[in-house]
């Protein structure tokens, strides 16, 4: 017998749905909604990290990664210039790890990787703030959505990786291209 989408999502783990909305979100429209952006890197940081720990039931981990997305969007929203600066620091940082972990390669040194990628975020969001939108959300929402295939799955998909940020560096560049015009 043919399962409902009802049945589906109540079978599915409520985390999951959540983390695969945000991933779609960044991976779509990142670039247009700069304090949507920051409290999806936010909450998927602050639930990543937590998880990992995994001493908290489920549910707090999703009231404080909310708590932290909500808090954070709202710095974005009010103290922009701050927070594009900061983001740009912390998004190419956290992307470059998770990047990394998403095509099955450990880092040596997290905090040399961090620094790494922090400095090639901050660089770009300072000068090339469109664009870099454009591909560290498409980027970093690639990789929230494969780790959601390697974890329902157990495989790495480093082919799934590149196509949908190819997809979503696409489908957001032809956005802003046609916004400018």
């Amino acid at each position: 017998m043919m399962e409902t989408i009802t049945d589906i999502l109540a079978s599915t783990d409520k985390t999951l749905i959540l983390n695969f909305f945000i991933g779609i979100t960044m991976l779509l429209i990142g670039h247009r909604v700069f304090w949507l952006f920051v409290g999806g890197m936010a909450y998927l940081y602050v639930f990543d990290k937590m998880t990992a720990v995994g001493i908290h039931p489920t549910d707090t981990i999703v009231a404080q990664s909310l708590f932290m997305g909500v808090l954070a969007s709202l710095a974005a929203f009010f103290l922009q210039k701050f927070t594009l600066h900061f983001v740009g620091f912390f998004v190419g940082g956290v992307a470059l790890i998770t990047v990394m972990q998403s095509l099955g390669v450990e880092p040596s040194s997290y905090l040399f990787t961090f620094l790494a990628g922090a400095l090639f975020g901050l660089i770009f969001f300072s000068y090339l703030f469109d664009w870099t939108m454009v591909l560290m959300s498409s980027w970093l929402g690639a990789a929230y959505l494969t780790n959601i295939i390697t974890i329902t799955t157990g495989k790495i998909q480093t082919p799934a990786l590149f196509v949908l940020t190819v997809i979503g560096v696409l489908f957001q560049g032809f956005q802003l291209y046609r916004s400018k015009k």
